[in-house]
């Protein structure tokens, strides 16, 4: 993957934590970090403790998904797994191979890191109500995770399929 793209991905992720960290300082000393199903906080902690989770959680989840599908495919890659391994991973494809896996990986952590910004831009909303409430807005970013989610599983698993004609 180009090096540049590597740079701006990397900063984008960066960027999300601190902004997470720094808008936390807005919350109250108390904040409602957990919220039942019908939307009333049922879970609190200190605003410094919420700042240091959310800010590690903004790195380490979009990282931690992008570098074992990105970097370490191309440092070790005997511990890749895809389906028909053998066809995907020939000395013709291997590199495109690497490449497609570093691709996804890049659009996981993306979404991963879009994921975290909105849950705290949802939670900064439901902790300026009194009393804190959750609105509808993190039901929908869940959902549309999940959704986004399983269509780069569904995409992925459609482009490592061997191509009729074949030989496997």
């Amino acid at each position: 993957m180009h090096r540049t793209l590597s740079f701006v991905v990397a900063g984008l992720i960066a960027c999300s934590a601190a902004i997470i960290v720094v808008t936390s300082g807005g919350l109250p000393e108390r904040v409602a970090t957990h919220f039942a199903f019908d939307g009333r906080a049922n879970g609190l902690m200190s605003r410094d403790a919420y700042a240091w989770m959310m800010g590690i959680l903004a790195l380490a989840l979009p990282f931690g998904v992008w570098l074992p599908a990105g970097w370490l495919a191309w440092r070790w890659p005997n511990l890749v797994n895809v389906p028909f391994r053998d066809y995907w991973l020939a000395p013709a494809r291997r590199e495109a191979t690497f490449a497609r896996l570093e691709k996804m990986g890049i659009g996981m952590a993306l979404l991963s890191a879009g994921l975290m910004a909105a849950m705290h831009v949802e939670l900064l909303e439901a902790n300026r109500r009194t009393p804190p409430a959750a609105g509808d807005g993190m039901a929908w970013v869940t959902g549309a995770f999940v959704v986004a989610i399983v269509a780069i599983i569904a995409t992925t698993a459609w482009r490592f399929r061997v191509p009729k004609g074949a030989r496997r």
